[in-house]
């Protein structure tokens, strides 16, 4: 059987619902990534010389990346669930539209 057009509206809203807290979720990656962690990597260049401190900006710089790269990522997933739910909506409430012709 067809699921209800209220079943298929509340489905889309909630796969709309889970992209956005992706989409937030990489937000604030790229705020840590950005700011703070930006901040922090010039106090650090700024007081501290030496060998040791060139390590360990590299491994924060390395940091900084692998951190921008999950907030990629989860910008595309967000993207991919919009995507596949935009087209589930589309043949579900298509769907439903011929099981409604049918029944009349």
């Amino acid at each position: 059987g067809c699921m209800s057009r209220y079943t298929i509206e509340m489905n889309f809203a909630k796969a709309k619902g889970q992209a956005k807290e992706l989409d937030n979720a990489a937000a604030r990656l790229e705020r840590i990534a950005s700011g703070s962690m930006e901040d922090a990597m010039s106090t650090i260049s700024g007081n501290w010389k030496g060998e040791n401190a060139g390590n360990y900006l590299r491994k924060a710089e390395k940091v900084q990346k692998d951190i921008l790269n999950v907030s990629r990522e989860l910008k595309n997933t967000a993207t991919a669930i919009r995507n596949i739910a935009q087209v589930t909506y589309n043949a579900e409430m298509a769907a439903l539209e011929l099981a409604l012709k049918r029944n009349v």
